[in-house]
């Protein structure tokens, strides 16, 4: 995931199949804007080369809720 600056980097998800959830992984955001965009990719990790599966981006303004994000 990106956003600005900052950048973060998940835990390979082991034999996780068509459907990896990432469940109990928390990243900290320093939030400039709530306006800002979340970008993230998802890779099949294989020996050698990982193939990217998919990309998307989100605002962080839509993760928002009143505790917080």
């Amino acid at each position: 995931m990106k956003s600005r600056e900052q950048e973060w980097k998940s835990e390979v998800r082991k034999n996780a199949g068509k459907k990896p959830k990432w469940e109990g992984e928390y990243f900290d955001i320093d939030v400039h804007y709530h306006g800002d965009d979340l970008f993230f990719r998802v890779f099949d990790e294989d020996p050698g080369k990982d193939a990217k599966i998919g990309k998307g981006s989100t605002k962080l303004s839509a993760l928002m809720h009143a505790e917080g994000i």
